[in-house]
């Protein structure tokens, strides 16, 4: 009997050189986000988004590759809603004051577009981010290392600055998944902000 080869499943998306100003590849986009925040990933099937956007199940592959393809796209768009937010916040006179609000942006992107945030961070069916999603990725988290550097230099806390980065993304992430989640004892914003500060009095005291 003839054994047949099965060609592996893409780990990541596929490259369409397609622009973003294309109307159709737009116009998915948005459908895709709509549908995203309305229904969360289980409601995303390339059929739905496509008789959404008015086009054919066609128009995903020939602009986005695939469903992976158009998963990143919508990947990129949270980093780049969380880039936003992060830029738009004002430096003050106290690091670490902009350090705990520097931390919520993560938090409040996440309540406000939780189904982007899975895919941003949770990988949803196996999806695996492109090149360009990990560069925004690392260019958000740099971000919030540049603010961790600012009170390092005004004494404000002790330590190295990627680890305290880190542990604050974990902690944020950790309280932005139980609240998207829905779970019963999710943390409120009060609560957050509480474990923030004492994360960082730990570090203060270091």
């Amino acid at each position: 009997m003839q054994t047949r080869t099965l060609t592996p499943r893409p780990t990541t998306p596929i490259t369409v050189d397609v622009p973003e100003s294309d109307p159709t590849r737009r116009a998915l986009r948005a459908a895709a986000s709509r549908i995203l925040d309305a229904e969360g990933f289980a409601g995303l099937s390339l059929r739905r988004v496509a008789k959404e956007a008015g086009v054919t199940t066609m128009g995903i592959y020939s602009r986005f590759g695939g469903k992976d393809g158009l998963l990143d796209a919508l990947c990129l768009e949270g980093f780049e809603r969380l880039q936003a937010a992060q830029r738009a916040l004002p430096q003050t006179v106290d690091p670490r004051a902009d350090l705990r609000a520097h931390a919520r942006v993560q938090h409040d992107v996440a309540m406000a577009h939780p189904a982007h945030y899975q895919v941003m961070f949770g990988r949803p069916g196996g999806f695996r981010r492109s090149e360009a999603s990990e560069q925004l990725a690392a260019r958000t988290f740099a971000s919030l290392r540049d603010a961790v550097s600012r009170c390092l230099a005004a004494g404000a806390l002790n330590g190295d600055a990627d680890e305290i980065a880190d542990a604050i993304f974990a902690l944020v992430h950790g309280h932005a998944s139980a609240d998207a989640a829905g779970h019963p004892r999710a943390s409120s914003e009060a609560r957050l902000d509480a474990a923030l500060r004492a994360l960082l009095r730990g570090y203060a005291l270091s």
